[in-house]
């Protein structure tokens, strides 16, 4: 649906017809977190990183090459600098962490091969030995120990809140490392799984020099692939790297195309141009099912859609007219979470390609509450609720939305807009490209806005101290809070007690107490879990991730299948 035209209420579904997800409260699949960038060696000033081709060259496809549409482009080649899925995810082929997630959401071993807390202020992490990086230089503590205290201390790191706890990394030997922290911190090796190892050796001169945006362009991981050309805006090409510790990949060269246009994506898919499509669009998953040659693959997502709501600041930078700022107001928040009919959407907007959300993560996720519920839809409850706040005529607001990121992010923002034109909210919509909306929602720059939040390790601790815990710049905690700008002090004490519990059982119940507080106050209102929809040419071997991730070394050729193109 397109424009600000509200839903006919009369073609709501009955509230069994709308999948919800569900799982079984006793779900937990990181209990076994307790057990168990961007450098290289060329000189600055060109447009991209190591092993890059020359700018006029468009990239080698004469050899066997996989072709990924993820709908956008990568942002940046240092993993420090956004904090963004689809840019994560073509990094992380060419970076390793210290710790990884499995497909089924377990913490594994990836650059360092074991881990044991010796103090519940101290861990030690065994480094794996014989490991190179791209460049050829020997991976060692050193390396990691730089990444570290870059990730914490780099005043625009998009991953201090992982490593906030780390009060200092100490070298036992080179393949050795205890990391003390200034409280216990019973997920380290979970957060770690977001810190993408650099290479200190180049990337220490650069950093220390203050050119931090060399990194942006320039990439040199220990990854089982390493960049060979990225031309923003267009594509990001990848090729196998034979000495990486799990051995060479199976697919010698992977591009990650940046084509935001869904029916320009869907037609070169169908053309046989692109070989994986991420996030197709829901309109489009029956015709291309019924295409000979082509499989879909639908899983249930980790991420939750939702709306942030500024909480905190009188004057709003999105509200007409503020000071008074209505969204403070708890009466208002419940009024439009009462307004918006989310089975409606979910049905028309979404093609049923989404679940209706009642909290703050889909089940499976630690802290998921199976009992919560989302209340019905209540116009008339929502229209009382504005009067007694004083806005029985309503308000002007701008809903801010990026148009390339979600699926159908600009669809369900009109929707909403249409939705809450039925109780006097008059809605602007912005929807813009995500790289001018994440700048303004890094910045504070939005009052009301659509956006979405996963935590790929399946732990819902990242929801809390990331989005909702009161702006801390000392603890590096609510960093990613500067638009919501929500405080609440017993919210803040669990998310901190969660970080610190070591008792799987009692940090739950932490962090369902969190919810529970978070769904009263209603910082953030939830709209859908999306559904990852994938398709796929039928010469490929692949499985999804939970996390969205494509990549590289889980792509197969089937017996038989083209190697070029």
């Amino acid at each position: 649906m397109h424009g600000n035209a509200p839903l006919s209420s009369s073609a709501r579904l009955r509230q069994s017809e709308i999948p919800r997800w569900r799982g079984p409260s006793g779900v937990l699949p990181l209990i076994a977190f307790v057990l168990a960038a961007a450098c290289s060696k060329q000189e600055p000033g060109r447009d991209v990183g190591a092993g890059s081709a020359s700018s006029s060259d468009a990239g080698d496809l004469s050899a066997q090459t996989i072709i990924v549409s993820q709908g956008s482009d990568v942002l940046s080649m240092d993993p420090y600098k956004h904090n963004e899925s689809p840019t994560l995810g073509v990094l992380i082929n060419i970076y390793d962490p210290l710790t990884d997630m499995s497909k089924d959401l377990k913490v594994v071993a990836a650059l360092a091969e074991s881990w044991e807390n010796l103090e519940p202020t101290i861990w030690e992490f065994k480094l794996r030995q014989g490991v190179k990086f791209h460049n050829g230089n020997d991976f060692d503590a050193e390396d990691v120990r730089y990444t570290i205290l870059r990730a914490r201390d780099w005043p625009q790191s998009r991953q201090t809140a992982e490593v906030a706890t780390v009060k200092e990394v100490v070298i036992v030997d080179p393949h050795t490392i205890r990391i003390e922290t200034t409280v216990p911190d019973a997920i380290l090796p979970t957060r770690l799984i977001s810190i993408y190892i650099l290479d200190r050796e180049t990337c220490e001169p650069r950093t220390t020099a203050g050119d931090e945006a060399w990194l942006s362009t320039h990439a040199n991981g220990t990854g089982p692939y390493k960049l060979e050309k990225w031309e923003r805006g267009s594509f990001c090409q990848i090729t196998a790297f034979g000495e990486h510790w799990r051995g060479s990949p199976k697919v010698e060269k992977v591009r990650y195309v940046a084509v935001s246009n869904d029916a320009t994506r869907v037609a070169k898919f169908l053309d046989g141009e692109i070989d994986v499509l991420s996030n197709v669009p829901v309109r489009d998953v029956d015709r291309v099912r019924a295409t000979p040659g082509y499989e879909v693959i639908s899983k249930p997502s980790l991420r939750l859609i939702y709306l942030g709501l500024d909480t905190g600041r009188d004057e709003s930078p999105g509200i007409k007219g503020s000071p008074p700022n209505p969204l403070r107001d708890l009466r208002v928040r419940q009024a439009i979470y009462r307004a918006i009919d989310m089975d409606l959407i979910v049905e028309k907007v979404m093609s049923r390609q989404a679940a209706v959300a009642d909290q703050l993560f889909p089940s499976g996720v630690i802290g998921y509450i199976d009992d919560l519920g989302r209340p019905p839809l209540d116009l008339g409850g929502a229209r009382e609720l504005l009067a007694e706040a004083g806005y029985a005529q309503g308000f002007d607001i701008r809903l801010d939305a990026p148009n390339d990121r979600y699926v159908n992010d600009d669809e369900v923002a009109a929707a909403i807009a249409g939705q809450l034109a039925k109780i006097n909210i008059r809605v602007r919509v912005n929807a813009r490209p995500k790289s001018s909306f994440f700048a303004d929602e890094q910045n504070g720059l939005l009052s009301f806005f659509l956006i979405g939040w996963t935590n790929p390790n399946g732990d819902g601790y990242g929801t809390f101290d990331h989005l909702l815990h009161t702006v801390d710049q000392e603890k590096k905690l609510g960093m990613a809070n500067l638009c919501t700008r929500y405080s609440n002090p017993e919210l803040d004490r669990l998310t901190e007690a969660a970080a610190s519990e070591f008792d799987p059982g009692k940090r739950r119940q932490y962090l369902e107490d969190a919810v529970r507080i978070a769904m009263h106050d209603l910082p953030h209102i939830p709209l859908h879990y999306q559904m990852d929809i994938y398709a796929i040419s039928d010469k490929l071997d692949w499985t999804p991730r939970r996390d969205t991730q494509v990549r590289g070394i889980d792509l197969t050729l089937r017996t038989g299948a083209p190697t070029g193109r």
